[in-house]
């Protein structure tokens, strides 16, 4: 399943989420509106697959004009014969201004944990739930001289979490990454990577293999190229790397998740137009397939 927003521009009143499905083995379906609130602007849907099955849906609904504006609305959908029967939406906060990006994952003491981040303050923070969801308690805010946003999060050992950051075009053009003993109770002060961002998302997986997948756009100006690297040192570098797309154009907003089989599937934003799916394997990235 794939989650995205899409209307006549960013923000405007008609923006929906749109969602499909992709069966094995058969093209994507065709795409559907998953979410849609009269007169507002919806955006950066997250999908986490649920252990029992079914899955959830978090996303923001903008009530105010600009990303500021927005609150965070989650959504579960259980699978029954055959379909996905989804059911009444919660709201993750009244706080407006809240933001989701990035997949959550479910830690190694079962609890999930989500990133999230303030869009008025620039500032990360993170979330863990002990009722798959239904309830949640949050950390502090993270703070960083560049300001930071959307983190995308893996747990390298149990209770061992490492985060990298996307920081603002203006400042350095680097991804900056923190870590966490704790469960994401509390981070180490972010630091900055040598690892360049033009001030857009990017998404990591950590892989069966132990390995840590990073996508993201490989270049401090310019979404492109969008770039597929891997590290084995706790993402303080991604030596072996390969790039999905590197013309002319935006390539951006890349989500990554790995298969039963092995295969990485990435989805991305191309060129503002459509949304993209692709599969890669470990194997390719390190360039020995």
């Amino acid at each position: 399943m794939a989650a995205w927003y899409a209307g006549s521009a960013e923000g405007d009143p008609d923006v929906a989420i749109y969602g499909a499905y992709c069966r094995p083995g058969r093209d994507w379906g065709p795409p559907f509106v998953l979410e849609k609130t009269p007169g507002c602007s919806e955006g950066n849907p997250v999908l986490h697959p649920r252990p029992h099955g079914g899955v959830t849906l978090c996303w923001v609904t903008m009530y105010e004009r600009g990303w500021s504006g927005c609150r965070i609305r989650i959504r579960d959908a259980e699978s029954r014969g055959g379909e996905r029967l989804w059911g009444a939406d919660r709201v993750f906060s009244d706080e407006l201004g809240l933001m989701t990006r990035n997949k959550p994952i479910v830690m190694s003491n079962g609890e999930l944990l989500l990133p999230l981040y303030d869009e008025r303050a620039w500032r990360s923070f993170f979330a863990w739930s002990a009722d798959g969801g239904r309830t949640w308690e949050c950390g502090a805010l993270l703070p960083s001289e560049p300001g930071n946003i959307q983190p995308t999060v893996v747990e390298a050992a149990p209770g061992r979490l490492l985060a990298l950051f996307r920081t603002g075009a203006r400042q350095d053009g680097t991804l900056w990454r923190s870590a966490s003993d704790d469960y994401g109770r509390t981070w180490s002060p972010l630091e900055a990577t040598d690892i360049p961002n033009p001030n857009s998302g990017a998404d990591m997986v950590r892989l069966s293999s132990g390995t840590v997948l990073l996508v993201y756009n490989d270049a401090p100006r310019g979404r492109t190229p969008l770039t597929v690297a891997v590290s084995t040192d706790e993402c303080r570098s991604f030596a072996s790397k390969r790039n999905l797309e590197d013309a002319a154009g935006e390539y951006s907003y890349p989500a990554a998740i790995q298969g039963r089989d092995g295969a990485v599937h990435v989805t991305y934003t191309y060129r503002r137009e459509t949304i993209k799916h692709v599969t890669v394997r470990e194997d390719w990235v390190r360039g020995v397939s």
